[in-house]
């Protein structure tokens, strides 16, 4: 998709897409994901056939795209790979 560039162990960024390791049980899931003002998300998996699309109003917050990551990864995730 695009070159990535590696911010930490976890996580890098290649032209405003970014690559991160979505927690899922014991393992995790392959993201590709662009993050906007307000906790907004647009997220890509291949390795589940799956786009997410967020929009939320928490403009100027101070964890940013923190919160709604966890959203995705405690029920967005498990609700496509397993139904629930």
């Amino acid at each position: 998709m695009t070159t990535v560039y590696k911010i930490d162990e976890d996580s890098g960024s290649g032209y405003l897409i970014w690559n991160y390791d979505f927690p899922y049980k014991q393992n995790s899931i392959n993201c590709w994901f662009m993050a906007g003002n307000g906790e907004n998300i647009i997220l890509i998996s291949k390795e589940i056939d799956t786009v997410i699309v967020i929009t939320r109003e928490n403009f100027n917050s101070s964890n940013m795209a923190m919160e709604t990551i966890q959203i995705i990864s405690s029920y967005l995730i498990p609700f496509v790979k397993e139904g629930v």
